[in-house]
């Protein structure tokens, strides 16, 4: 018989002889996603709280409800805190880095810099791509990276990384969308996906894991940065920020996929990039009614959330990280002039 017992006297009971358990309906099994991003929400808790010097959490402390007079279940408070470490053979996660181009265009800042592509821009030392990838590799919540890269400039890109392990080279489709579109449709539909962007000059494994730990629990998620943050880390430098009338931020360039069920809020974002040029075939995919909403300047965060989900029938959150350096990407001599100072002072 194993017992946990939390400092308010409840105690909670596994027998392993079932004649002698109470008659009831058997416990619910959560299923593998949802267990594992318990574990991994958990296992931050345990380990800040020793961070911080203050005894373990209880039962009682993380199960119970504001106004509840006990805990509702400590019994599978215990099972989940007994559980055993997430790994990466758990997590299933694979990340999609996009290192292609347009149809057509080139990058001005790679002409600039005298290198075949911007992900071979160098900043701190290093080139950009070799530091996104380390900031994958480093957060412990991938176990598959996959760098969609046209053919031209793999040798290149393959130089850049050497000594990394766990990557490998995939093909570019004509648009992000479309990219990551081909990477779901090829995986198990159970593997998540992580997109980024080959310039992310500024990823870390915190941010990464912060996101992943947070945007798990839906079906898809997008990274931000508010507004406020950003501008009280980097006064003065220039970003482009979306207004909603109760939230203001810029993009972070960290998308999450769970799998098959994503695929739905992808399609959408294929369709929008089809029509990037055309705006009122853009605002009939969003929903009239929203476009104006947003230009009357009435549109709310939670509303934009719940019409990309009516939209896209996938469960989609917008999920704002605590990080400014998060926002920033290399599409501007500006960007590179920024990330390089913010990486001298590091």
């Amino acid at each position: 018989m194993a017992i946990c017992t939390d400092r308010c006297g409840t105690a909670s009971k596994r027998r392993t002889d079932r004649a002698r358990s109470p008659a009831g309906p058997p416990p619910r099994t959560l299923p593998r996603t949802e267990s594992i991003a318990r574990r991994a929400t958990l296992s931050s808790l345990l380990s800040a709280t020793a961070r911080a010097g203050a005894s373990p959490p209880t039962c009682a402390s993380l199960t119970r409800r504001p106004g509840a007079s006990k805990p509702p279940n400590a019994a599978s408070c215990c099972r989940l805190m007994s559980s055993p470490p997430v790994s990466p053979a758990d997590i299933r996660i694979d990340a999609l880095v996009l290192a292609g181009r347009r149809a057509g265009e080139t990058d001005p800042l790679a002409g600039v810099e005298n290198v075949p592509h911007k992900a071979l821009l160098v900043a701190g030392g290093k080139p950009l791509i070799r530091r996104v990838v380390e900031a994958l590799t480093g957060s412990g919540r991938i176990d598959r990276i996959r760098i969609a890269a046209p053919q031209d400039v793999r040798e290149a890109i393959g130089a850049a990384l050497a000594g990394l392990e766990g990557w490998d080279f995939t093909e570019v489709a004509g648009s992000p969308a479309s990219t990551a579109l081909a990477h779901l449709g090829a995986a198990a539909p159970e593997r998540g996906l992580l997109l980024t962007t080959c310039d992310h000059a500024l990823l870390s494994a915190g941010m990464v894991r912060l996101f992943l730990d947070e945007a798990r629990a839906s079906a898809a998620a997008a990274a931000c940065v508010e507004r406020t943050i950003y501008e009280q880390r980097f006064p003065g430098s220039k970003r482009t920020f979306i207004r909603l009338k109760d939230f203001s931020f810029s993009g972070a360039n960290l998308f999450w996929f769970a799998g098959a069920r994503a695929k739905g809020l992808a399609d959408f974002w294929r369709g929008l990039e089809a029509n990037r040029k055309r705006p009122l075939k853009m605002a009939q995919a969003i929903g009239v009614f929203t476009a104006l909403s947003y230009l009357a300047g009435s549109m709310t965060k939670p509303a934009l959330e719940k019409t990309i989900r009516r939209r896209t029938k996938v469960d989609v959150r917008l999920i704002p990280l605590p990080n400014a350096e998060a926002a920033i990407d290399v599409d501007k001599p500006q960007d590179l002039e920024l990330v390089r100072k913010i990486l001298a002072l590091d």
